[in-house]
């Protein structure tokens, strides 16, 4: 599991209606092998599906029975694998970076149809 884990808590705040605003929890996390977190020996400990349980597994460990999910790049496709596992858990999902993988994903445009 992932185990370079920032975690942020944000006061608990009084409005001007003197009601309690919970604030909010952030939770920032290298996935394995990247950051300073565990280096998995074999590929196949790097799949979308391990890092997605790995990121239950953290929503456990904090406690947070929901969340808004941000994914970025990789993440991103982790962020949908874990959308799609425990979609009943996921508030919102946002995504950045949503190629499909590389310049392999843009569709062939030959030349000749652009003026000259």
């Amino acid at each position: 599991m992932a185990n370079d884990v920032e975690y942020v808590k944000f006061d608990r705040k009084i409005d001007n209606n003197d009601e309690v605003n919970e604030g909010v929890e952030v939770c920032t996390f290298d996935n394995r092998g990247m950051g300073s977190s565990s280096i998995p020996t074999k590929k196949s400990e790097y799949t979308t599906t391990i890092m997605a349980k790995d990121t239950i597994a953290l929503m456990d460990h904090l406690g947070w029975s929901k969340a808004h999910v941000f994914g970025h790049s990789m993440g991103k496709m982790i962020a949908c694998k874990l959308a799609a596992m425990v979609p009943d858990r996921i508030l919102s999902l946002a995504l950045l970076n949503v190629t499909g993988g590389g310049f392999e994903c843009f569709p062939k445009v030959h030349y000749s149809v652009f003026p000259h």
